[in-house]
């Protein structure tokens, strides 16, 4: 398969995931995290969304998985 990719950044741990979608509207910055929800039987949520910010004292990343983006390539 040869489709189109973009390229990505990662965390070292390979839980967040971060790229820059391009379109003709603009840029827009987006990211892709995991969430453990149950460490013991092994339950992750995917959060998927526009990347906002860093938390600047927990390092944590904002995700807005709300607003909707409308991009056109």
């Amino acid at each position: 398969m040869d489709y189109p990719k973009y390229d990505f950044t990662s965390s070292s741990e390979n839980i967040t995931f971060e790229f820059i979608s391009y379109g003709t509207n603009g840029n827009i910055g987006k990211a892709i995290t995991y969430q453990c929800i149950n460490e013991e039987i092994k339950i992750y949520n995917l959060c998927f969304g526009d990347n906002k910010e860093i938390n600047k004292e927990t390092g944590e990343l904002k995700i807005d998985d709300i607003t909707v983006s409308n991009k056109v390539i």
